[in-house]
């Protein structure tokens, strides 16, 4: 479980799988976001970055590193820092990205 100023965040930390990893990342994102404190790039660029393409196979909790870049690629590219952070979460635009990419 995360405490953000404005939710309560939980995630199941025995359930390693694809949903559960997508899941964390957002919490992992989610919680160090704090207006006035942390923005959402720097929370991108924080979160401590997958060493694989499978997050759920890892030993400690992780954002693929595509994600970061999706983000930054969305912001350089004139979105707003909301609508990039959307964009560049697991399970949309940075694993399609990645993916692409391979």
């Amino acid at each position: 479980m995360m405490v953000h100023p404005q939710a309560i965040l939980w995630s199941d930390p025995e359930l390693r799988d694809p949903i559960t990893a997508t899941g964390t990342c957002g919490l992992l994102i989610s919680s160090c976001s704090q207006p006035g404190v942390n923005n959402l790039r720097g929370c991108f660029e924080e979160v401590h970055q997958c060493a694989t393409d499978e997050p759920w196979t890892e030993d400690e909790f992780c954002c693929p590193a595509s994600c970061a870049k999706t983000y930054v690629d969305y912001r350089r590219d004139g979105l707003e820092a909301i609508d990039a952070a959307a964009e560049a979460k697991p399970g949309r635009r940075c694993l399609e990205r990645r993916r692409s990419a391979s």
